[in-house]
C-alpha cells in the first residue's frame, strides 16, 4: 500500500507540475499594460457612475479623456490580446459611454 501511494505521489509530483503553457515576455508585457489601461477606464466609468460628480467633469470625460484613452491605448492593446471570437467585447465600453451621453444629456 506504500508503494502504491509512493507511487501515486511521485506521478502527481512530476506530471501535476507540467507548465506547458508558459506566456511569453511581450505577452506578458502587453498584459501589464492592458491592466494599466483597464484600471484608466474603470477610473472614468467610477467617475461618470459618482452621483456628485460636476456635469463639466462628466462631459470631459465623455467627450476627451474616454475617446482618447480608448482609440489609442485599450483598443489597439485588446485587439493584440483578443481572441478572433472576442472581438465584439470591445462594443460593450461604447454602449455604455453612449448611455452616459444619453442619461446626462451630453453632445461632443
Amino acid at each position: 500500500m506504500e508503494t502504491v501511494s509512493f507511487i501515486c505521489l511521485l506521478t502527481l509530483s512530476i506530471f501535476g507540475c507540467d507548465n506547458s503553457e508558459q506566456i511569453s515576455p511581450e505577452r506578458q508585457h502587453l498584459i501589464e499594460k492592458f491592466q494599466e489601461v483597464d484600471l484608466k477606464m474603470t477610473m472614468y466609468l467610477a467617475t461618470l457612475a459618482g452621483p456628485s460628480t460636476p456635469l463639466e467633469e462628466r462631459k470631459k470625460v465623455i467627450c476627451e479623456d474616454f475617446p482618447v484613452t480608448y482609440e489609442q491605448e485599450y483598443l489597439p492593446i485588446s485587439l493584440k490580446l483578443a481572441d478572433p471570437k472576442d472581438l465584439n467585447t470591445s462594443k460593450d465600453l461604447q454602449k455604455t459611454i453612449d448611455s452616459y451621453k444619453a442619461r446626462y444629456n451630453i453632445d461632443c
